[in-house]
């Protein structure tokens, strides 16, 4: 069996018993520290597993991206996971908000390099990587104080976000005009 295979089966794996155990939690009534701690897990899993699945999609376009948004996602649940069971601050806030951050901008990395687009469309792709990536950057650079937050900073910090928007919203877009439409549709 292929690597791809048993880490998509871990994965469903532990979506399904982190769901199961999650609506048991719910049900039981009188959420106690254990019930808290259970469904923090199950939501810290969760989200986990929609950054590792959008990465490891495009584990054979992406290599960047896909590998990036899988080792940041894996680390950001060990860290917050570490945290929920062992009340231990297991890495500082800025490391954990740094692999959310690398977690999010590979998975979004990953899905863009999935669409399917027209060679005269292509150049959309390169302009999302490139937005995504000094979004994530001024991002970064702002929560480990390597630039001062001024009013110019967090003007581009909003024009980068638009922009990332607009480019992702536009790459579907162009993925959508290039897939046929099946006769059931």
């Amino acid at each position: 069996m292929s690597l791809r295979k048993i880490t998509l089966r871990i994965l469903i794996t532990s979506v399904v018993i982190s769901a199961v155990i999650g609506v048991i939690a719910v049900l039981a009534g009188d959420l106690s520290e254990l019930g808290v701690r259970v469904l923090l897990t199950t939501m810290t899993i969760s989200g986990t597993s929609l950054l590792a699945l959008a990465s490891f999609a495009a584990w054979n376009h992406a290599r960047v991206f896909s590998r990036l948004g899988l080792v940041a996602s894996l680390a950001t649940a060990a860290a917050i996971i570490g945290e929920i069971w062992f009340d231990a601050r297991v890495v500082s806030s800025e490391v954990l908000l740094t692999c959310i951050i690398l977690a999010i901008a590979g998975a979004h990395g990953s899905l863009l390099s999935l669409a399917r687009l027209a060679p005269q469309r292509r150049w959309a792709r390169s302009a999302g990587h490139i937005v995504g990536t000094l979004l994530a950057t001024v991002l970064l650079a702002l929560l480990w104080d390597l630039v001062e937050g001024s009013d110019g900073l967090w003007r581009w910090l909003g024009v980068l976000t638009i922009l990332d928007a607009a480019a992702t919203l536009m790459i579907i877009v162009f993925h959508l005009m290039e897939t046929p439409v099946s006769p059931t549709d």
